[in-house]
């Protein structure tokens, strides 16, 4: 079973679906390494503009899949090994031509949280849970979320919310100000409401021009 689903609708939009809805969709390597290759070809597509990233079922991520880990841990090397391929689909998501939303209800945690970071666009449920659980974990926060956080909020809240571990609802999260669209709770469970509020917003767009990367992070 595929791990990332892809949906290609006739208004040149592209939903890739983190598909492990048993854990969560908990990220593993093999994911990020097809979602990566997704990314890369939906970019090289023309007739491709905008692309979504959601989660199966209930929740966005959960972050890292520690049930992948094997017995005793990764070592440094096999950890580092691990993360550049993550970082890899981060990479891809800042330098592509086309725009990435992330829509998320439920949980976003950890790396989880780090993914959508890395999108151009946030969509949340009122009511989805955003969790930095790194200091938790005693790591600094991975993916380029200790660098895109302050880049949306400013410095000092950053630091406030990755030294705390705060949990927050999108609502809150879209107060601080890392969230774009917070849309009403009760509408986050049905795929058809929830996936219409990004694309009526995107059908404004016009086709994007290739110095779009200049004016991007």
């Amino acid at each position: 079973m595929s791990k990332i689903i892809c949906n290609k609708y006739s208004d040149s939009i592209v939903e890739m679906i983190l598909n492990k809805p048993e854990r969560r969709n908990a990220l593993d390597a093999d994911m990020m390494d097809e979602l990566n290759a997704r990314l890369l070809s939906a970019d090289a597509d023309n007739d491709i503009r905008v692309v979504t990233i959601k989660g199966s079922g209930e929740h966005f991520c959960s972050g890292a899949d520690l049930k992948m880990a094997p017995e005793g841990g990764y070592s440094i090397d096999e950890r580092r090994a691990m993360l550049s391929r993550y970082n890899r689909v981060v990479k891809t998501i800042l330098t592509m031509e086309k725009p990435v939303l992330s829509v998320v209800r439920g949980y976003a945690v950890g790396g989880g949280m780090s993914l959508a970071l890395c999108c151009d666009i946030i969509f949340a449920a009122e009511d989805a849970k955003f969790y930095g659980n790194f200091v938790k974990a005693g790591i600094v926060p991975e993916m380029g979320a200790m660098m895109i956080l302050p880049q949306l909020i400013g410095l000092n809240r950053a630091k406030e919310l990755w030294f705390t571990g705060e949990t927050m609802d999108g609502k809150r999260a879209c107060e601080l100000g890392f969230v774009n669209h917070a849309y009403p709770s009760e509408s986050s469970s049905g795929s058809p409401t929830e996936s219409a509020r990004p694309r009526a917003w995107m059908t404004r767009w016009q086709p994007l021009p290739k110095r779009w990367q200049a004016c991007r992070r």
